[in-house]
């Protein structure tokens, strides 16, 4: 198994890791193999190619905390906040089949159909990047998710309260404001190697929070859209 993976992944000309340990780990991993020899202080070559192993680290805390601390992410902090007593519910993810989005929605479709004294007074925040839009898969789940957040707030809204409110678009001082006034952090992928979002969300974050994930779905088939009979 070893052979096949470390094989596999030297057939790529650049490996990305994001510590030092981890692409140390590796070069001496592939230098083990037949035919992989050395090539300068971190890459291989591997029959007559060179293969680049390099590091990217994730974005620093500092960096993180220094964005939210911006005028423009205040400004936008103030736009988002709830009147006291008001809950948020925060999800930031890419449009991507594995975050589990819609299933997410439904989960939170489900708290409040069991507790009616939450409608009114939660919200759920679904900061969605569009991604991918040129696949007919991915343009279906991300209407999909549009037509789910509609149908909840429809049979469950009022007047003066949306309970989920979705807005699809890439902005990242948005994000960072809304990292700051949480109250739940959901993440509830089906799949994910590295999740950015549970490492940000917490550090920039004002509230005495929590952190919620794998949401389990109810009533629910394929990307989790509730069928009717």
């Amino acid at each position: 198994m070893r052979e096949e993976l470390v094989g596999g992944m030297l057939g790529a000309d650049l490996i990305g890791f994001h510590a030092e340990r981890w692409a140390e780990n590796f070069r001496a991993a592939a230098m083990t193999l037949d035919g992989v020899r050395a090539a300068g202080p971190r890459n291989v070559r591997v029959g007559g190619r060179e293969v680049r192993i390099a590091v990217y680290p994730l974005t620093p805390p500092a960096s993180i905390a220094a964005g939210a601390a911006g005028e423009d992410v205040a400004r936008i902090r103030a736009k988002l906040e709830k009147p006291a007593g008001h809950a948020v519910v925060l999800r930031v993810d890419r449009m991507e089949l594995s975050k589990n989005i819609v299933r997410g929605f439904l989960a939170f479709e489900e708290f409040l159909r069991s507790d009616r004294s939450t409608r009114g007074h939660v919200t759920h925040v679904a900061l969605l990047s569009p991604t991918r839009g040129e696949v007919p898969g991915y343009r279906e789940y991300a209407a999909a998710c549009r037509r789910e957040a509609g149908r909840i707030n429809d049979e469950l809204g009022t007047k003066n309260w949306k309970p989920i409110e979705l807005r699809i678009k890439d902005d990242h001082a948005e994000v960072l404001a809304a990292y700051g006034i949480y109250d739940v952090l959901l993440v509830n992928p089906l799949v994910d190697g590295l999740n950015l979002v549970a490492m940000e969300g917490p550090l920039v974050n004002e509230r005495d929070a929590s952190s919620s994930c794998r949401a389990t779905p109810a009533r629910s088939s394929g990307w989790g859209v509730r069928r009717s009979a």
